[in-house]
């Protein structure tokens, strides 16, 4: 409810410290679903970062069950998506240095970390775990990251990209020429995650055939996804028959 509808309620968060114990680790996987849950941009980063140190200090060490490494940084991740402000440069250094610890799962959770502040602000990692590929612009810039800043589009997320698709000019009006159906939007949607796969590039494919495949698989799970959708709203319309 509280990050549904973004509510500030910063009561709340203190409150939840009496819970980040080492003895209620059996309850800990419903703990930090209410955690994520409540998380919002508009929560102030200092407000929840006693809680993710909490988190870092009981869970997150060397000494701590790999699942709960694992569940740990895995939430801290999630707590970051929403607030990416939440931390400062060392402690996301520390999370990240588990990318090379001896446990897959806790290894792979901490990569995760490390690619998705590759995206979001790469000047938050060290530089030797930044990748060759990520590149530091407008949009990632740390400085361009502030609390409470809101991006306003004034004109529909990616038809710059169905204009280059079909060849049309810069200039023109897409959205004020023609009405944009379903098929305009989904053909949106697609171009969209082609451009992600092409701008993350974290795992260094350059390889064509490797390109087409990664390609391929976003416009299969774009269709699936719409298929999916479909018949939901099938379902719902017989139901009410």
């Amino acid at each position: 409810m509280i990050g549904r509808h973004k509510i500030q309620l910063l009561s709340f968060y203190p409150n939840l410290l009496r819970y980040l114990n080492s003895h209620n680790k059996d309850k800990i996987s419903e703990i930090f679903a209410m955690i994520i849950e409540s998380c919002h941009d508009l929560v102030p980063p200092e407000t929840i970062k006693p809680v993710i140190e909490r988190i870092i200090s009981n869970y997150v060490t060397e000494y701590c069950n790999n699942a709960h490494i694992t569940i740990g940084i895995n939430a801290i991740r999630e707590i970051l998506m929403r607030m990416p402000l939440a931390l400062d440069a060392d402690q996301i250094e520390y999370l990240c240095l588990f990318r090379s610890f001896r446990n897959k799962s806790v290894s792979a959770a901490a990569k995760s970390l490390v690619n998705y502040f590759r995206d979001v602000c790469p000047e938050l990692l060290p530089k030797k775990m930044r990748g060759r590929f990520a590149v530091i612009d407008e949009d990632n810039e740390k400085a361009n990251i502030v609390f409470g800043a809101q991006k306003l589009h004034r004109d529909i997320e990616g038809i710059d990209l169905l204009k280059k698709a079909e060849k049309i000019d810069e200039d023109v009006n897409l959205a004020a020429d023609r009405v944009l159906d379903d098929h305009a939007l989904k053909k949106i949607k697609i171009l969209q995650l082609k451009e992600g796969v092409r701008r993350v590039d974290r795992h260094g494919f350059r390889d064509e055939d490797v390109m087409r495949k990664a390609e391929e698989d976003v416009a299969t799970r774009a269709v699936r996804e719409e298929y999916y959708h479909k018949m939901l709203e099938l379902i719902r319309r017989r139901r009410m028959q």
